[in-house]
């Protein structure tokens, strides 16, 4: 009967001992698939990106940005100089003529009052 349990006990030892290595064997074959689908999201990633580079949406977008930029120079501008003019051409061509800024007016100088005393008696 001993021997019965001590054959028992060597089998479920044997199973606890195929388990365990079945375990370790698993383990390392999810983190091999970690690995494998993180490099395939990287290169995933890294084409999207390059597609996204060339896109006509990222053009058109950078335009949009680029556009709204002006504007708000313009604005600025503007703010600070009324006078001058700004026309903010996107179509690539060089202006045919180059552009001249309005210098500010010149103050007058103040022009004598007759109505202050004269200081001389």
């Amino acid at each position: 009967m001993a021997k019965d349990k001590i054959a028992e006990a060597q089998e479920a030892i044997q199973e606890k001992n195929t388990l365990v290595l079945q375990k370790a064997a698993m383990a390392k074959e999810m983190e091999e698939l970690k690995r494998s689908r993180a490099e395939e999201v990287a290169a995933a990633r890294v084409e999207a990106i390059e597609s996204f580079r060339g896109s006509e949406e990222l053009r058109s977008y950078i335009m949009d940005q680029m556009v709204a930029m002006q504007l708000g120079w313009d604005e600025r501008v503007a703010m600070f100089n009324p006078s001058v003019e700004i026309n903010f051409d996107t179509s690539g061509e060089p202006p045919l003529s180059s552009r001249t800024i309005d210098a500010a007016p010149e103050l007058e100088p103040e022009l004598a009052t007759t109505d202050a005393p004269s200081t001389e008696s």
